[in-house]
């Protein structure tokens, strides 16, 4: 309920798509995603005051399903000297990909790897799977210009993205880094 997307967060990659049939194609996409966020953004008070902040740099890979239901296709736009001017297709997808993370937090502005500190008081993998899921649309202009646009919602099969968890764990289970519990726990850092 207290989801706030922080400005400069960004989404790089390239992609492919091989149509297989009028109804569906297949897509292979590499993308780097930077994620961040802060409590101190959050104008929920609780959030607010647990303090956590953090970044996490991605590189996602992932294998989907582009299905075109002609309900959703407008026919070609012809010129009167029989030129395509434009189409519209929009499309819905599901996939199935693997992403690697590591999350990081900044600290005395030096910046620390979370996952190696063990904040949350376990050992995890950087590596996660993931199921992107959405909807999208292109319009082809003259056969030559393609503009589209996509919502994607990812499915991310891991609770370690933003290495918070719903509790504070004793200093004994994380690293014997002494600054592991100064970031699992910076309550003590607001006035």
């Amino acid at each position: 309920k207290d989801i706030k997307i922080t400005p400069g967060n960004y989404e790089l990659g390239i992609f492919g798509r091989y149509r297989i049939n009028y109804w569906l194609a297949t897509r292979i996409d590499l993308n780097y995603i930077k994620l961040s966020a802060s409590d101190a953004n959050s104008k929920n008070d609780f959030i607010r005051g647990r303090n956590l902040s953090f970044s996490n740099e991605m590189f996602a890979f992932s294998g989907r399903f582009d299905i075109f239901p002609p309900f959703l296709t407008v026919p070609e736009i012809w010129s009167k000297k029989g030129i395509l001017v434009a189409d519209f297709q929009a499309y819905l997808f599901v996939g199935i990909g693997g992403l690697y993370h590591a999350p990081t937090a900044i600290y005395n502005g030096e910046r620390y790897d979370l996952r190696s500190l063990k904040t949350e008081g376990v050992s995890y993998s950087n590596m996660a799977a993931y199921m992107p899921t959405g909807i999208g649309f292109f319009f082809t202009i003259k056969k030559q210009h393609r503009l589209g646009f996509e919502f994607q919602w990812n499915w991310v099969f891991s609770d370690r993205i933003d290495d918070v968890s719903g509790y504070y764990v004793n200093a004994s289970e994380m690293s014997s880094n002494p600054i592991a519990p100064l970031l699992a726990n910076r309550r003590g850092e607001l006035t």
